[in-house]
């Protein structure tokens, strides 16, 4: 028998818990017409530490309509339905299984958001930028304030800079802040924080500074740090 603190860890872990289930909906754009072809993703709870898991994948027929099928998810398991279509923002709702009425996964009209990266004498960089994390600019009681996105669809929305360091990402409306991961082979691989309401973002290589510590009461002891 499990111990209460492992069976916890199972079911914290492993969202893919009870009784069969079907996700039934529709994508839709801002004025509710329904979305053909638009990729649609089930996606299990993140945690502090991992990305949630991407639990199921499927398309939208030509009026938007969708059916995800999934094998023993708990009842009141913390899911969420993701959605993606050219020339609109990624729309994205809480869901539960058993859920009575089709649920309606709206993905509203994309902006962008442009920077650039640059080198310490202001010159662009080859980079790809792959967004992590979206925070909502909405109260937190208006909807779901923040989304950690599974790998495969973060992978979905990421972009590569042009010969001069500039990027457009395509974002949602309601998205104030954007967690990026940006790998380039001169800055390494960094995760950034960019406020979507700045307009252009410059991105800088981050500066290193070594400190060597030492102590008053026992000079023979110091240290090295290196930021």
């Amino acid at each position: 028998m499990l111990s209460l603190h492992a069976a916890l860890l199972f079911s914290l872990s492993s969202p893919i818990i009870g009784q069969p289930a079907a996700f039934v909906g529709k994508v839709v754009d801002g004025a509710g017409d329904g979305i053909a072809s638009a990729v649609v993703w089930l996606t299990g709870p993140a945690t502090d530490i991992a990305p949630p898991r991407l639990l199921a994948e499927g398309a939208a027929d030509a009026e938007g309509r969708f059916s995800l099928a999934l094998t023993g998810v708990a009842e009141q398991a913390d899911l969420r339905l993701l959605a993606l279509a050219g020339g609109h923002a990624l729309g994205y709702c809480p869901c539960r299984a058993g859920a009575q009425a089709p649920i309606e996964v709206v993905c509203g009209p994309a902006t962008r958001t442009t920077g650039r990266i640059v080198d310490s004498r202001g010159d662009g960089l080859a980079a790809r930028i792959v967004p992590r994390y979206l925070y909502s600019n909405r109260p937190r009681d208006a909807g779901v304030h923040y989304l950690k996105l599974p790998p495969d669809v973060a992978e979905r929305l990421s972009v590569s800079t042009g010969v001069d360091g500039r990027f457009t990402l395509t974002t949602r409306p309601d998205t104030g802040t954007l967690g990026l991961s940006v790998a380039s082979p001169d800055l390494g691989e960094r995760n950034l924080w960019v406020r979507t309401d700045y307009g252009e973002v410059t991105l800088l290589p981050a500066a290193r500074l070594a400190v060597h510590l030492t102590c008053p009461e026992a000079p023979e002891a110091t240290a090295g740090v290196r930021i």
